[in-house]
């Protein structure tokens, strides 16, 4: 009982840890890109610490999925925190819960699993939360804000995500795959940097390390030692810690107030990922 209390107070650290993402991304005043490349470059070395003292090197033939992960955390990572400055933090964060709705569609085409009762009842609360977040930011040309596909990539993508880390944790442990990400992920963005022409604003290079050090290193192996000491499902309900404490820090930090169309939107979504992990 011990270490499931302690696996559950580790996570509910790291969700009040993760829901300060989108928050942090606006403090800082540096460009997007220039956030995603310090996030990778600090994960890089994090994980690599990790990585050496375990002596987890092997990826056992999983590469070209790595890649592939790396591809879709990089597009997750980049269109949520664009998002967040798009649109209100409740919407973006919202809208990247949408991940398990793609999870529920493509997972019987690439992991070969059905679709129960419970599965489809979920599938439907979900997609009508995200409609209904959808009809509040039509405007009146019926153009959905640019903030709002962001977030619609960013949970697409997650969910992608998910479906590829399952594949690739058959055979290597969670530190490896994430240290072999941010290997390849981060030469990437630096010459994405680069060839961009986006400014590194040096007055922020202590902030942008602060930001890659509590979200890609602290953050991910607080939860993941969190994950480790409890069961999947007790788990899952716990990270929907993560989009309540960013509503909450929004309106404490940003003065910035939900409508209740995107509260009512956002709960569907939740509920719906409720019943899916529920027994």
């Amino acid at each position: 009982m011990e270490k499931i209390l302690q696996g559950a107070i580790l996570i509910i650290i790291a969700m009040l840890i993760f829901g300060s993402f989108g928050i942090f991304s606006r403090a800082i005043d540096s460009p997007v890109l220039v956030l995603v490349m310090f996030f990778q470059i600090v994960g890089l070395f994090g994980m690599g610490i990790i990585v050496f003292i375990r002596k987890t090197y092997s990826v056992k033939g999983q590469l070209k999925l790595i890649a592939c992960y790396v591809a879709m955390n990089l597009i997750a990572d980049m269109s949520f925190l664009a998002a967040v400055r798009y649109t209100s933090v409740a919407n973006a964060v919202f809208l990247k819960y949408t991940g398990p709705i793609y999870v529920l569609l493509l997972a019987p085409l690439l992991l070969k699993e059905t679709r129960g009762k419970k599965i489809i009842s979920a599938l439907v609360l979900a997609i009508a939360g995200l409609l209904i977040i959808l009809y509040q930011n039509i405007s009146g040309t019926n153009a959905i804000s640019f903030g709002i596909v962001l977030g619609i990539i960013s949970g697409l993508t997650l969910g992608i995500v998910t479906i590829i880390i399952k594949k690739i944790l058959t055979n290597i442990s969670v530190y490896t795959a994430m240290f072999y990400r941010f290997l390849i992920s981060t030469p990437i963005m630096i010459i994405v940097v680069v060839f961009s022409g986006a400014i590194i604003p040096m007055e922020s290079i202590a902030m942008l390390l602060f930001f890659g050090a509590i979200f890609a290193v602290v953050g991910t192996a607080i939860h993941l030692e969190g994950v480790a000491r409890v069961s999947a499902q007790r788990a899952s309900i716990l990270f929907y810690i993560e989009p309540l404490a960013a509503v909450v820090f929004a309106i404490i930090l940003l003065s910035e107030t939900p409508t209740l169309l995107t509260l009512i939107g956002g709960l569907l979504i939740i509920l719906s990922s409720y019943i899916m992990i529920k027994k």
